[in-house]
């Protein structure tokens, strides 16, 4: 917090505004981009306490799916898109956001169990740095 107290004023001072003239901000894109992955992220973390067919849950996929659905049509139309779709023909553009996600995954997964396994003293004695 009293980094940011400082650090926010002083850039505000030093840095100038990057903008370009007459860019609008895609606020339609955003929030379908945010609402998108947030209902089927809801969606995971209730599936197994409401039950993975509840109507909940299920129905929250499907909001979830149509939502990403029009953010990518919007942003196929979009004169100023938030994300523009042509940067998806660029195949190292592709390939490194399938490493980035399947990285951060993976490292998410294992910090996310790693406490629980080493909760118990029975499962931290199997844990060897070669397992």
């Amino acid at each position: 917090m009293p980094v940011g107290l400082v650090a926010v004023p002083l850039a505000r001072a030093v840095l100038r505004e990057s903008s370009l003239p007459g860019t609008r901000i895609d606020l339609l894109g955003m929030a379908l981009a945010t609402c998108g992955p947030v209902a089927v992220a809801w969606a995971i973390v209730h599936g197994e306490s409401d039950g993975w067919t509840s109507r909940t849950v299920l129905g929250t996929f499907a909001a979830g799916a149509v939502l990403l659905a029009a953010f990518v049509l919007w942003e196929r139309r979009a004169r100023q898109p938030l994300l523009p779709l042509s940067l998806y023909r660029i195949r190292p553009f592709v390939l490194s956001n399938v490493v980035s996600v399947a990285c951060t995954s993976a490292s998410s997964g294992r910090s996310s169990c790693s406490p629980s396994t080493f909760r118990s003293p029975r499962n931290a004695a199997r844990c060897t740095p070669v397992s």
